[in-house]
């Protein structure tokens, strides 16, 4: 052979080797499956394609022939891809008592009364307290259903606060003042509810107890009579319609005492003892507050003299027929 000939077949040699291990790690690429069993999910990783058959035996996964795949057990599986299986398991369920043995590849509890619902369409159904819809099945578990629900329920009830009502002389006849707003009361009630069906048949109270007292609404109610005036709201003992006069110190027969001995200022009042007796606080409209201290001979019965500081104040007052107010 000549050196040419070596060249080449030694290429051709490198070419065959190269090409083989490619085709060798090829060959074994692995592939990956999905296993969902029930509500389990797992992934096998072959090196070579096998059928469903075979993947279940090689992962110890038993199966009946009631069982249900979503592929055939000779499918040949491809990387990618989902073998989903579902067991057929025997459940019991009672109604209202009465045993029924069923076959069943629905995961949970919702799924199976679900497929069932043609048998229970025409009645209402509620579960056992420790079972609920989403509740996993297993072989052999048993399920009751009952027609009838007794359950305990509780509820409020408002007792309302009681209003209390309180004479004061502190306020005027006529006026309110709520001293205490007060709050309702709150009782817990405890009952128990029979229902048929989806209708309530029956409801008995167990027990019954107050969460909180009511606080009564205390309200004041005026009985005092009062009168308003510029310096503010106060109680009267007797009101009497008189004329009254303006005077000053200054009018003739007057002096700059008044007969108690105080100043013949504004504010100095004077009356007839046996009307009103003096040292009384008096309020007239139009002049203010002032005190009974003085006393004339013109002064009788239900007529009062108003002192003024200035003449022209007495002369704008004049004599005017008003209403006073005896201040207790």
């Amino acid at each position: 052979m000549t050196k040419r000939l070596r060249v080449i077949a030694i290429v051709i040699g490198l070419l065959a080797l190269f090409s083989g291990s490619s085709i060798s790690a090829y060959n074994e690429e692995s592939l990956s499956v999905t296993i969902i069993e029930g509500n389990n999910k797992s992934t096998a990783n072959l090196t070579e394609a096998v059928s469903v058959e075979k993947l279940l035996e090689l992962q110890g996964i038993e199966i009946s022939e009631d069982d249900e795949l979503n592929y055939a057990l000779d499918y040949i599986v491809s990387d990618g891809d989902e073998i989903e299986i579902k067991h057929n398991i025997y459940v019991t369920i009672y109604y209202d008592g009465v045993p029924r043995m069923v076959r069943t590849t629905s995961l949970t509890v919702g799924e199976l009364l679900k497929s069932l619902s043609s048998d229970y369409e025409d009645h209402e159904y509620y579960l056992q307290d420790d079972i609920k819809e989403s509740t996993e099945l297993e072989d052999g578990m048993t399920i009751e259903l009952s027609s009838t629900l007794v359950r305990e329920v509780t509820t409020y009830e408002t007792v309302e606060k009681s209003i209390e009502y309180r004479d004061t002389d502190d306020l005027a006849e006529g006026t309110e003042r709520v001293v205490q707003e007060g709050s309702d009361g709150l009782i817990e009630i405890v009952s128990e509810e029979t229902y048929v069906g989806s209708q309530l048949s029956q409801t008995v109270e167990i027990s019954r107890e107050v969460v909180t007292e009511p606080v009564n609404c205390i309200i004041e109610r005026g009985t005092a009579t009062m009168v308003s005036t510029p310096a503010g709201d106060f109680k009267y003992s007797e009101s009497l319609t008189v004329v009254a006069t303006g005077y000053t110190q200054y009018d003739e027969g007057c002096t700059s005492t008044t007969a108690t001995g105080t100043a013949a200022i504004r504010g100095a009042i004077a009356v007839d003892p046996s009307v009103i007796p003096l040292g009384s606080k008096i309020y007239v409209p139009g002049y203010g507050i002032g005190t009974a201290e003085d006393i004339e001979g013109a002064i009788e019965g239900y007529r009062i003299d108003l002192c003024y500081n200035s003449v022209n104040e007495a002369y704008a007052w004049g004599v005017q027929t008003v209403t006073v107010y005896i201040l207790q």
